[in-house]
């Protein structure tokens, strides 16, 4: 028995051994490779920084990074590790990412940890600091690839002309132009642009950096590290070849996506894990036992001050000096996106929908003086102007115009530079007339999603003043835009498809498909740039200003902060670079001070991130507040569910359907009232109307209740088409007021005004029985009319019910853009005067 555990014990022994060899040799690779997916995880397609943590295998991914952190080097344990480091836990709850939340619970978990003696905790709270030190790294790598590669019009073209070499070794004809690889297969020419996301985006990148910085904590052979920079790149030409047969022959690989990728390069990290070659190390502790010494704490405040200083340096925007408000949108260049023709009852069609005439006197309400101008852009034309707007052009400017543009801008003046998708009507190429002396081009080409159609994007309050008050936003199709080093962007969004135009569709779109001609990646949205005492702005998607959308969520508050940054004269000092400067030799003196003590250097580090963020942040709210309206707006509500869309919010609406009511919305517009969407009865309430589609919710007693007290106090509630879906919520409301919903014996049928007019047949859950006026009837065969649509006076307020399905949708009253029918103006007049009912009981009275 005992012979039997004592040979146990050597075998247990031998490989616990081996496995311990095992996962120390995969060690970094295997950590790597763990920490660029998660970056590419975390790192969503539309703005840098944001975090969003993938459900699934990704949390797989986070636990596996704490099982190789576990794994790390075993130093010799000893001092307790500084307190301050577990107190950045307090700060997770402040950080507005994910991916900076991650990073200071790393390391201020590895404090607590490494304050216990034991080995296992020493080694895991080693290990976990390794982690977050190759996190900080990535955080910062991954950033710093996207604003360089979304400023490369070209991506290394020696790896082309590798690559075609490497094609015409194993059989294919190519030839290298630039960034472009020619190959003949089957008799037909393959295009091919090598850009980012062929090699596999910043993946690749992440993957060597992180090699690179865990070789500090855990030196390697040197002669096996270069070995595996060799096999890298050896093995990225490989995979571009194997890529390109892949796309060529079936067409559907799609390369640009993260869970590719990382299928695609976890073959190199098996071949990296045999290729690296650990050496022995000196056993030290992980936390200087001379940190109560001066240099240290030197090095500590040093540190951190620089770290700090050096993120509200790059974040930094200058608040300037607010100018007096004078806005001057330019007509007399642009026949398109018109603002002069007001949006009202009389008047129908795509000029008065495809205009900018509600955003022009939406912003009249929050400066003093909104002109638009229809004569030469001369000096004359711009004195005492803040902000000019050139939207849209489609004619060539004149010199004499450049050249007061470019004035303007040197005395202190706001250009805000507005284009679209593919060069329309030429706007961008007149545009650019302005804008490439700054160094701000518009492209000619489509910037889309390559996974679906259409682009979603939230900002967090790391994002620059022009973007970070919006909700979440809905892009519609604008063009990519060249911004060279040194251009100041606002929005970078990670990944989007660079399409071609087709000039043979009337829209110039492309096929919204990615090919390998085409690029995949990061894309500059918004330019923010400032140019001595002016500023000038760019945005690529001038739909979403029109008429139809800009009271849709996020599209005014991106107008209003555009102006309000470029209402602005720059300061006169520099602070930007002097922050960066200053801090930047702060932070090498701090770690140059604490020479090799690599847990103390993890610590500042994060956090200095961490007040860098906080202040950052704070400064926005105090330089860049959202602007509040001198004239209050006639506000409507639309109170929506985020369970059913009646609006295109979160996904478009290419065409009318029972579902939409975008025309609806509009409406309100016709009748000179500002809708907004309710996501809560709470901010419905704020406003003295409220539209309901539907209700397909189940609405609570205490919402009854408030409604029912808001009516009382002369709010009106618009339940159009309470037919559709679940009827608890139109039930619940009925009652309260003492109207019942009676069945039908048949659900559909001709619906008729007061006058006896057909407006259309439509599915109706029942008729009402109650005091009120009726307004909608149906009539079944040869029976009676019964009520569908009825108002009831409440207090002072007003309730409208209707018990019809889509009467009032976009299928019913047709495209906002479109001239309605006779039946379909009645429909249309009817909602005018639901929307209008309050108003005019008040001129009454």
């Amino acid at each position: 028995m005992r012979r039997t555990f004592v040979s146990f014990s050597r075998f247990w022994t031998k490989a616990s051994r081996a496995i311990h060899g095992i996962l120390e040799s995969i060690y970094a690779p295997g950590t790597s490779y763990l920490l660029a997916a998660l970056a590419v995880a975390l790192t969503p397609q539309t703005v840098i920084g944001v975090g969003f943590l993938y459900p699934g295998y990704w949390w797989i991914i986070l636990a596996g990074i704490m099982l190789l952190a576990s794994w790390a080097p075993l130093p010799t344990t000893g001092t307790a590790a500084p307190l301050w480091g577990a107190a950045l836990l307090v700060g997770v709850p402040l950080m507005p990412t994910l991916s900076l939340k991650l990073g200071l619970l790393g390391i201020g978990l590895s404090s607590i940890l490494a304050r216990w003696k034991h080995p296992y905790a020493q080694r895991y709270a080693w290990g976990m600091l390794q982690v977050s030190s190759a996190w900080l790294l990535t955080l910062f790598l991954q950033n710093a690839y996207a604003y360089f590669e979304a400023r490369w019009e070209t991506f290394l073209p020696w790896m082309a002309k590798s690559l075609s070499l490497m094609l015409s070794a194993i059989g294919y004809p190519a030839h290298a132009d630039g960034s472009m690889v020619y190959l003949v297969k089957d008799g037909e020419i393959v295009s091919v642009f090598i850009s980012g996301d062929k090699l596999g985006g910043a993946f690749l990148l992440l993957f060597v950096a992180n090699l690179t910085l865990l070789h500090i904590f855990r030196p390697y052979n040197l002669r096996s590290l270069l070995s595996v920079f060799i096999l890298t790149i050896f093995y990225i030409l490989m995979r571009v070849g194997w890529l390109i047969g892949q796309v060529t022959e079936t067409g559907e690989y799609a390369w640009w996506d993260g869970t590719a990728v990382l299928q695609s390069y976890l073959p190199l990290v098996g071949l990296v894990t045999i290729a690296l070659r650990p050496l022995d190390i000196t056993k030290k502790s992980i936390w200087s036992d001379a940190f109560q010494k001066k240099p240290y704490v030197a090095g500590t405040v040093l540190t951190v001050a620089g770290t700090a200083g050096v993120v509200v340096g790059w974040l930094w925007v200058d608040p300037g000096v607010k100018k007096h408000g004078a806005i001057l949108i330019d007509e007399h260049y642009s026949r398109w996106e018109w603002s002069e023709m007001p949006l009202d009852t009389e008047y129908y069609g795509v000029k008065t929908v495809y205009s900018y005439y509600c955003m022009v006197e939406a912003l009249g309400h929050y400066y003093p003086r909104v002109k638009r101008n229809f004569q030469e852009i001369t000096d004359e034309t711009l004195q005492d102007v803040s902000v000019l707007i050139l939207k849209t052009p489609t004619k060539p400017y004149s010199e004499t115009a450049i050249q007061a543009i470019r004035r303007f801008i040197e005395r202190g003046g706001g250009v805000w530079l507005i284009g679209d998708h593919t060069n329309i009507f030429g706007m961008n190429t007149y545009l650019n007339m302005i804008g490439e002396p700054l160094g701000i081009r518009f492209r000619e080409d489509s910037a889309i999603p390559p996974k679906m159609g259409r682009q979603l994007f939230e900002p967090t309050r790391l994002s620059h003043p022009i973007v970070r008050y919006l909700p979440l936003f809905l892009f519609y199709t604008g063009c990519t835009v060249d911004a060279p080093l040194g251009i100041n962007d606002a929005l970078i969004s990670q990944q989007l498809l660079w399409d071609m135009p087709d000039y043979s569709v009337n829209t110039f779109f492309g096929d919204f498909e990615p090919s390998l001609s085409e690029r995949v990646g990061a894309t500059v949205q918004v330019v923010a740039q400032e140019y001595g005492a002016g500023r000038v702005a760019a945005w690529s998607d001038s739909t979403l200003f029109s008429n139809f959308a800009i009271f849709l969520p996020g599209k005014m508050e991106l107008a209003l902060m555009f102006v309000e940054w470029l209402n602005r004269r720059n300061s006169t000092l520099p602070v930007r670079y002097l922050l960066l400067m200053v801090y930047a030799v702060l932070l090498v003196v701090g770690i140059y001070l604490y020479k090799t003590q690599l847990a103390l250097i993890g610590c500042s580090l994060w956090l200095g991130v961490a007040v860098g963020v906080a202040t950052i942040q704070y400064a926005y709210d105090v330089f860049y507040p959202v602007p509040k309206p001198h004239k209050p707006f006639r506000e409507i509500a639309f109170w929506e569910s985020p369970s059913f869309e009646h609006l295109p919010v979160k996904a478009p609406m290419d065409d009318p359907t029972p579902e939409s009511y975008l025309t609806a919305f509009v409406a309100a517009q016709r009748v000179r009232m500002r809708p907004f969407v309710a996501w809560s009865l709470e901010e419905a309430l704020k406003a003295n109307v409220i539209v309901a589609i539907h209700l397909h919710r189940d609405i609570s007693e205490t919402e009854v209740g408030k409604l029912k007290n808001w009516l009382l106090e002369g709010g009106t509630l618009i339940v159009l088409d309470g037919g559709g879906g679940e009827i608890s919520g139109i039930e619940k409301i009925a009652e309260a007021v003492g109207v019942k919903i009676v069945p039908l014996d048949v659900a559909g049928g001709a619906i008729t005004d007061q006058s006896g007019e057909t407006l259309g047949s439509d599915t109706v859950i029942g008729f009402l029985e109650g005091e009120g006026e009726p307004l909608l009837y149906t009539r079944q065969g040869q029976g009676s009319k019964r009520v569908v649509g009825m108002e009831v006076s409440i207090g002072k307020g007003r309730l409208f019910l209707s018990t019809t399905m889509s009467l009032f949708s976009d299928a019913s009253v047709g495209e906002n853009s479109a001239v309605p029918s006779r039946r379909q103006l009645r429909i249309l007049r009817l909602m005018y005067a639901l929307y209008s009912a309050r108003d005019m009981r008040a001129k009454r009275e």
